[in-house]
């Protein structure tokens, strides 16, 4: 929609929006610590924001700069990586996770003629996605990947529907109603189809070597994948083929 939001640490850190064009500050609301997580655009309480989370608190901010509405961390100090996710068919329900969370938490946002309220629906402390980022499977259903194996949460009460032994630390993208590509934390990148009874695995395979961080990416049919300081460019149409093998990889020098 035209707008650039940055979020970043150090002294002045916090939440930026900045003009795509000039590359002027428009503001800037400031936090203590940032954290990893990425800021997100959402309609809450009926208002288009901005959500972000800092290291001790969750905040929503209008497009111009306005604080809405801030939630007050559980555990403050320690870093939260997901994503806040927003749930499609469930308006004013926000789920956050991470260390500082201490688990998983659906919150609900509401706005009543201008005053902002927050109330936790629930709270999963077993669930805690840290590392990796997560996903809305279904309306009824979110996945995401722990520190050792894969989990499914129900959106009403947050309790563990299915758990999976793989993806450990793992990051996710959807390629299409019913199939899902996880990339775990050490390059092994799977095509997991969304059955009725849970995730099929339909292929695996070992891509470079290092330690991931950063969710894959998909253009078209090809696969953007970064560890440390290379890029590397997977054809996702060969891994219809037989035998667990992709393309060979068209490096980029990320630097």
């Amino acid at each position: 929609d035209g707008n650039l939001f940055v979020l970043c640490g150090g002294q002045r850190g916090g939440l930026c929006r900045i003009d795509p064009v000039t590359g002027q500050t428009r503001w800037n609301i400031p936090c203590n610590e940032a954290s990893y997580a990425t800021p997100v655009v959402a309609t809450l309480g009926g208002v288009e924001q901005v959500v972000f989370v800092t290291r001790n608190r969750i905040v929503g901010s209008d497009l111009s700069g306005n604080v809405l509405w801030a939630y007050d961390q559980p555990n403050a100090g320690l870093t939260n990586v997901p994503t806040p996710l927003p749930l499609d068919g469930r308006p004013d329900q926000l789920l956050v996770s991470g260390q500082g969370t201490g688990g998983t938490r659906s919150l609900q946002i509401q706005n009543q003629d201008g005053q902002w309220s927050v109330t936790e629906l629930w709270f999963n402390k077993l669930a805690r996605f840290f590392y990796g980022n997560w996903m809305q499977v279904s309306n009824d259903v979110i996945v995401g990947c722990v520190e050792k194996f894969s989990l499914a949460l129900d959106l009403d009460d947050g309790e563990t529907v299915g758990r999976w032994r793989k993806f450990a630390n793992g990051n996710l993208v959807r390629l299409g109603d019913r199939l899902i590509a996880a990339l775990d934390g050490r390059g092994n990148l799977s095509l997991v189809k969304i059955s009725d009874t849970g995730l099929v695995e339909v292929f695996r395979c070992s891509t470079l070597e290092g330690r991931f961080w950063t969710p894959p990416s998909i253009v078209g049919k090809q696969l953007f994948l970064r560890q440390g300081e290379r890029v590397a460019c997977y054809d996702l149409q060969s891994a219809a083929g037989a035998g667990n093998t992709l393309s060979e990889p068209a490096f980029l020098d990320y630097r």
